[in-house]
């Protein structure tokens, strides 16, 4: 009886592993392959980038446009004339240059628009006028002048970023500079990575134009790279962080204080501005708060220049970092890991 029955349970395992074998059944639905024409579906071709080459000299003789370059648009308008600082600079035996008084008559000038990938071209002709000098540069010297007002000839309209290059023939052999970039943009923001993650701070420059060109000053140098938030306040009512100080507690500055610039902008949650000394509303210099959330007791007494437009959450987890021995210093403090000026069209 036991050996039928084991018999029985064999025969019955090999059936169903059989009618397994035959009729699988998938546990994810597969990926179609073909359209309904059965013609498999093509890959998007992606827009090619220009590629960037980098510059070439003659001998000796290089080319360089000393970038990036940023203009500002207001309204559709840009403020200043897109002037491009240019230099000579030579190794090796004495150069002489045939230049004029109009670099446009000697040079080459090109420019592409990033996002499009493609070449701008010229919408007023390059003018050829001028008078002819020539330049003899020995080792180790240089000469320097300007491109102006590139934008007469090349219609930087859209805004973004745009890449130029420019080229001079020497003999048989041109030099060719590096590209330079050159953004044209409205906004002006400043992203901050920490271990908590990264944020993006907008300048309100049209409300407080001094403390944002000193904020964007350190930021670019690189003043901040490295520095703590040193105080957490998280009372009802009253929640932000503060950081900017080259001492890590509070009480050090760039070296300088700025002036007191009043403005309608209110302490709503995001909102950053310049730590002040007490009872000194000119004392403005590197130290810095973000609010957590709103905190319209401190409306009009202190500079907001600025909001926090993208990681409100890396603001908020920073915010509920662990405090230490005191009762606004944390634990572990937060470092500002790398600080970055960016413009954004």
């Amino acid at each position: 009886m036991r050996q039928a029955m084991f018999v029985l349970c064999l025969f019955a395992v090999i059936f169903l592993s059989y009618a397994m074998a035959e009729e699988p059944v998938p546990s994810v639905s597969p990926t179609p392959e073909a359209t309904v024409s059965g013609e498999p579906t093509p890959e998007p071709t992606p827009t090619p980038k220009p590629p960037l080459q980098p510059g070439e000299k003659a001998d000796g003789l290089a080319l360089k446009l000393n970038g990036p370059f940023h203009f500002k648009v207001v309204e559709g308008e840009i403020i200043d004339p897109v002037n491009i600082d240019f230099r000579f600079d030579v190794t090796g035996e004495n150069k002489e240059l045939k230049l004029n008084t109009n670099p446009y008559a000697v040079f080459k000038v090109e420019a592409i628009d990033e996002d499009k990938h493609e070449a701008l071209k010229v919408k007023d002709p390059l003018p050829t006028d001028g008078t002819e000098f020539t330049l003899t540069l020995t080792e180790g010297s240089y000469f320097g002048a300007r491109l102006k007002a590139l934008d007469k000839y090349f219609d930087f309209s859209a805004g973004g970023r745009f890449w130029v290059r420019a080229s001079y023939t020497l003999g048989e052999k041109t030099a060719t500079s590096d590209w330079a970039p050159v953004d044209i943009y409205s906004r002006t923001v400043v992203r901050i990575e920490t271990r908590e993650g990264g944020f993006v701070v907008l300048m309100r420059d049209d409300k407080a134009p001094m403390t944002c060109a000193n904020f964007v000053k350190l930021a670019s140098n690189g003043f901040y790279e490295h520095l703590i938030f040193h105080r957490i306040e998280s009372r009802p009512g009253f929640k932000l962080i503060q950081g900017g100080c080259p001492h890590g507690d509070g009480s050090g500055d760039a070296g300088y204080k700025i002036d007191f610039e009043t403005n309608d902008l209110k302490h709503e949650a995001g909102s950053i501005a310049m730590g002040l000394s007490p009872g000194d509303k000119n004392s403005a210099g590197s130290q810095f708060y973000i609010c957590v959330e709103a905190v319209p007791s401190l409306d009009n007494q202190y500079c907001v220049f600025g909001k926090v437009i993208e990681g409100m959450e890396t603001i908020k987890r920073i915010g509920a970092v662990a405090i230490g021995d005191s009762p606004t210093r944390p634990r572990v403090p937060v470092e500002m890991s790398k600080v970055t000026v960016e413009y954004w069209k």
